[in-house]
C-alpha cells in the first residue's frame, strides 16, 4: 500500500500508492526501516479516505499530506507529530474539526481549530467547519497561507492581534461576509479574498502598506472598503470584478496602482476587461490615483484643498 524514500537519517517517508484507501494504517516500519513521516502528498486526491492511524514513530506531516481528502471530515494529531508541513489539509472539503491529543506540547486545537502550541501561529480553521462566526485566538500573531481557504460556512471573521497574515488566506471562503483586521497588518499578499464571492464588509488596519495582485478579486458583492491613509501599493487586478463597487477614495500616500488595479471587470457578452459601469475614483489633484483615473478612462473626482470636483 505504501511507497517509500529513504531519508538523511535512515527513516522512511512514506507515500500511499492506493487512491482508493478508506482507513490509512501506517506502519511503524518497512523492510526494517522506522517511518517517521508522511511525505508530500502522500495521500493527494485520495478522496475516500475517512481514518487515519498514525504509529508512534511518525513525527512529521510533509507538505500537502492530505491534500484533496474530500471525505475526511475530522483527525487528530497525536502528540509525537512535531512538524506539519504547509497546505497538508487543502482541498479537505469535508473536515469540519482538527483534533489534537492533549498530550501534545508542539499543537493545540482551539474548537477544531488548529494553532500552534502556544496559539501565536493559526495553522488551519477546517473548511467544513459550521460555526458561522470566529475570532481569532488573542494569542495569536501569525495566520498561515491558505488557511481559511474554502471555508463553506464562515460568516464572519475577527482578529484583535494578528500583525502577518499569509498568502492567499482567505481565497474562495464562499460564505464570508465581514472580516475585520487587526491593527499591525502592513500587507495583504496575493489574493487573499479572491472568489469570496459574498463578502460585504472589510475592515482595514491603518497599518496597512500594501494591497496584493488579485487581492479581492472576483468579490462581486463588496460594495464599500475604506483604503486607510498610509497605503501605499495596490496590486494588479487588486479589485478585478468588484461589479458592486461604484466607488473608491483612493487616499493620496498611494505610489503604485497595478494593471487593472481598480475599477476593472469582465464584459460578459465580449469576454474583454472593460471599466466597471459607472464607477468613479476620488483622490487628490496630482496624485498617482487621479493620474491612473485619467490613463484608464475612468471618470474620477479630484480635490486640491476642500471638497471634491468632477475632472473627468
Amino acid at each position: 500500500v505504501y511507497a517509500y524514500t529513504v531519508q538523511n537519517d535512515g527513516s522512511l517517508a512514506v507515500t500511499c500508492k492506493d487512491k482508493n484507501i478508506v482507513n490509512a494504517e501506517i506502519p511503524a516500519e518497512i523492510d526494517g526501516y522506522m517511518v517517521t513521516a508522511l511525505a508530500e502528498d502522500c495521500f493527494l486526491d485520495c478522496t475516500s479516505l475517512e481514518t487515519v492511524t498514525f504509529p508512534t514513530s511518525v513525527k512529521k506531516l510533509n507538505d500537502s499530506a492530505f491534500s484533496g481528502c474530500s471525505a475526511l471530515d475530522s483527525i487528530t494529531i497525536p502528540a509525537h507529530i512535531m512538524e506539519i508541513g504547509s497546505f497538508v489539509f487543502e482541498g479537505c472539503t469535508s473536515l469540519s474539526e482538527i483534533a489534537v491529543a492533549p498530550e501534545s506540547t508542539t499543537f493545540c486545537s482551539d474548537n477544531g481549530v488548529l494553532y500552534n502550541f502556544d496559539k501565536s501561529l493559526l495553522i488551519r480553521y477546517p473548511a467544513a467547519k459550521t460555526d458561522e462566526s470566529y475570532t481569532v485566538a488573542p494569542e495569536c500573531r501569525t495566520i498561515e497561507p491558505w488557511c481559511f481557504t474554502d471555508c463553506a460556512y464562515l460568516q464572519t471573521l475577527a482578529m484583535s492581534e494578528v500583525n502577518a497574515i499569509g498568502a492567499d488566506a482567505f481565497f474562495y471562503a464562499t460564505a464570508l461576509e465581514e472580516v475585520y483586521l487587526s491593527e499591525g497588518i502592513t500587507e495583504l499578499i496575493g489574493p487573499s479574498f479572491a472568489y469570496c464571492t459574498s463578502l460585504k464588509k472589510v475592515e482595514l488596519p491603518s497599518t496597512l502598506k500594501s494591497i496584493g495582485q488579485k487581492c479581492f478579486y472576483g468579490c462581486v458583492n463588496l460594495q464599500v472598503i475604506a483604503l486607510p491613509d498610509g497605503l501605499e501599493t495596490i496590486g494588479e487586478m487588486a479589485f478585478y470584478g468588484c461589479v458592486q463597487m461604484k466607488e473608491m477614495l483612493v487616499p493620496s500616500t498611494v505610489k503604485e496602482i497595478g494593471e487593472m488595479g481598480i475599477g476593472y471587470s469582465v464584459d460578459p457578452e465580449t469576454n474583454e476587461n472593460t471599466i466597471i459601469k459607472d464607477f468613479k475614483m476620488k483622490t487628490l489633484t496630482g496624485s498617482k490615483a487621479s493620474n491612473y483615473a485619467r490613463s484608464n478612462g475612468i471618470r474620477y473626482s479630484a480635490k486640491a484643498t476642500a471638497g471634491f470636483i468632477t475632472l473627468w
